[in-house]
């Protein structure tokens, strides 16, 4: 069995895969350097803190797990463009307008109670000798149930 906390993080990777602005270029705790010519402009997926609403709960647990999804760009005149049109897309596959799910989450809905948008950090370059690539990080969070003594169920 896995871990609800790997599931949502797993199933989130794969509905980000396949966006227009960023195609198959989705990398999950990614600690190496980005080339920039050949990977950007691409999603870096990371698992934030995962938090019980009550610990002290005798029956399933109710967590809030943080993500937070960094859009990566190579600078360029038009990178704020770029920016807006990954989160809108990023916006659309993990949000119906309730904020809940969709419904073509398989996997997700049957534990994921609801996904939010918590914000969006503002863009900062970062440099690899002269060139530079700007990245931004947008904070999610995952609440999810699971029972206080199988973290897979």
């Amino acid at each position: 069995m896995t871990h609800r906390r790997e599931q949502a993080m797993a199933q989130i990777k794969v509905l980000l895969t396949g966006l227009t602005t960023t195609g198959d270029r989705i990398f999950r705790g990614r600690t190496l350097p980005l080339d920039r010519d050949k990977e950007l402009p691409c999603w870096l997926l990371y698992m934030g803190a995962d938090i019980p609403e009550d610990p002290h709960t005798p029956n399933d647990l109710i967590i809030n797990l943080n993500v937070h999804l960094d859009a990566m760009v190579a600078a360029a005149e038009d990178v704020e463009t770029i920016l807006n049109q990954m989160d809108l897309e990023a916006t659309q596959k993990l949000l119906d307008k309730d904020g809940a799910p969709p419904d073509y989450q398989i996997g997700l809905t049957d534990f994921v109670q609801q996904i939010r948008w918590l914000g969006s950090d503002e863009p900062e370059p970062e440099y690899t000798g002269d060139r530079a690539m700007m990245r931004q990080r947008s904070l999610w969070q995952v609440t999810y149930e699971r029972s206080r003594t199988d973290p897979s169920s």
